[in-house]
């Protein structure tokens, strides 16, 4: 792994395993269309669980139109985001949790559990959210029961029993993952000790945070950041002034399913934007959005039939001009964003600024040369560069040698190995915190670090490190091997 102490390598590595797999085996875009079964999944399941609940077959369609107009579902879905995988088997969980609710079985608990314990592995903030979701679930389930006289404490413990064993098992099975490939059982949570409001929020000031969250349906609807991915539809924000005529919220009705799912996904969400940092990012909290959708798109439902005819017309033109527009939109991030697979493994981006960025890289560096990476995505690297890059262990002596603004980084730099430095101020300053290197008029004399490729902006730079007559010889180096695989190699010290 790439970049130590990272949050979103175990945060996400199952979910990324799945990627990995599927680029194995069947290629980079077969891999792209996994996102893309998993969205239209949730569609589906979103509407099930509409139907369970009681909507009309007219709120189904808003809902439906509500899920299409909201960039922060739409956006993830040719994005490769893995919270989609983690959403998926959660909606599904809920689905069953909603038929098993009069009746539940052992095979339907069961199932819940495996599924639940699915989305912890995909995401292990799940494990927050949902226990919450579930105790709430059952919680209003047993209130209920207690006011009809019918509460029995077995019938509240049993289903979240039956829930334990299948979620324990995928746990142990993910600690077991994290222990072979990270060689720390528990590397999530000990990587999420690190995180905070102050390292986490790289876009805004962390201090606007409580006024975030005074404000979150304005914030998720209109806010819009490379952190928070997307907004959800203005037309959940849009329904909520009709709310103050009498003769509409004289037509809404509820059902008993929608009222009994709705209290646990607003408490599930108040308790996550207040307790945790991660208030503007919508995917994480993307299931609880969805069933929020439910309720909304029954109120529009009743608004629009009980409004005249013109407004009737004018509010049904609306989503197909907003769904017009989403399909506009995304086509041009589709096209802007395509970068196949060529016949030697190498990603064209064509005139991305990922790619473009490293393509003096690619162009200028002999075969087998070491990149000590600092911008975000390494990914469009030639292969033989992206196999022979920076590894976790090698940032913690250049980083400390950094933050002391020691001439010494570039010597390290060169004794590791690296020919080229790609770096991007703002993801080595603020979201890996590595640091700002040092001045490179500081290397030694012998040691020469040019900037040998016209810069755009001064914030991403690429060094070239070239040593003359240098005292000693890298440490590290990178060959290929019989199998055709570009290996790095440590080799001896004694040089030195």
């Amino acid at each position: 792994f790439f970049y130590p102490s990272d949050s979103f390598i175990v945060s996400s590595f199952h979910s990324t395993s799945l990627f990995t797999a599927l680029i194995q085996l069947f290629g980079d875009q077969a891999a792209r269309m996994l996102s893309w079964v998993n969205g239209l999944a949730i569609l589906l399941l979103g509407l099930a669980i509409a139907k369970e609940i009681g909507l009309t077959v007219r709120a189904r369609v808003w809902f439906l139109v509500m899920m299409l107009t909201s960039t922060a579902f739409v956006d993830l879905l040719g994005d490769g985001k893995v919270e989609l995988i983690s959403t998926l088997p959660l909606l599904a969980a809920i689905y069953w949790m909603l038929k098993s609710k009069d009746q539940p079985s052992k095979t339907m608990l069961t199932l819940i559990g495996l599924l639940a314990g699915f989305a912890v592995i995909a995401r292990p903030y799940n494990i927050f959210l949902a226990t919450i979701f579930i105790l709430f679930f059952y919680s209003y389930q047993a209130f209920i029961r207690y006011k009809e006289r019918l509460f029995k404490f077995w019938g509240f413990v049993r289903p979240l029993l039956w829930m334990l064993p299948p979620i324990l098992v995928l746990g142990i099975f993910h600690l077991f993952q994290n222990w072979v490939w990270l060689e720390n059982p528990l590397a999530p949570l000990t990587y999420a000790r690190n995180l905070s409001g102050n390292n986490w929020q790289w876009q805004f000031d962390p201090k606007l945070l409580n006024i975030f969250r005074l404000f979150y349906p304005f914030i998720v609807t209109f806010f819009n950041s490379p952190q928070s991915l997307g907004n959800i539809s203005p037309l959940f924000i849009g329904f909520a002034p009709f709310l103050l005529a009498r003769e509409v919220r004289q037509k809404i009705y509820f059902t008993s399913k929608l009222a009994q799912l709705i209290f646990p996904a607003i408490v599930t969400l108040l308790l996550w934007i207040i307790l945790f940092f991660t208030v503007v990012e919508i995917r994480y909290v993307l299931f609880l959005w969805v069933l929020l959708f439910m309720p909304a798109a029954q109120i529009l439902e009743s608004t629009i039939q009980g409004a005249k005819k013109p407004i009737r017309i004018a509010a049904l033109s609306l989503p197909i001009i907003l769904i017009a527009f989403i399909g506009i939109r995304s086509f041009v991030i589709a096209l802007d964003t395509y970068s196949p697979i060529d016949s030697k493994g190498q990603p064209q981006c064509y005139d991305t600024y990922f790619c473009t960025f490293l393509n003096p890289v690619n162009q200028a560096a002999a075969l087998g040369d070491r990149v000590l990476v600092l911008n975000a995505y390494r990914y469009y690297l030639r292969t033989d560069l992206f196999a022979c890059s920076s590894q976790a262990e090698e940032y913690p002596a250049l980083e400390a040698l950094a933050r002391l603004n020691s001439s010494n980084f570039w010597i390290e730099a060169y004794r590791q190995g690296f020919r080229f430095v790609t770096y991007e101020k703002i993801f080595s300053e603020q979201y890996s915190h590595f640091g700002t290197i040092p001045n490179p008029e500081s290397s030694p004399s012998w040691l020469h670090v040019t900037i040998p490729f016209p810069s755009v902006q001064n914030s991403e730079i690429i060094y070239f490190i070239n040593a003359v007559n240098p005292p000693f010889q890298p440490e590290t180096t990178c060959k290929q091997n019989a199998n055709g695989v570009w290996k790095i190699e440590r080799l001896s010290t004694s040089g030195k």
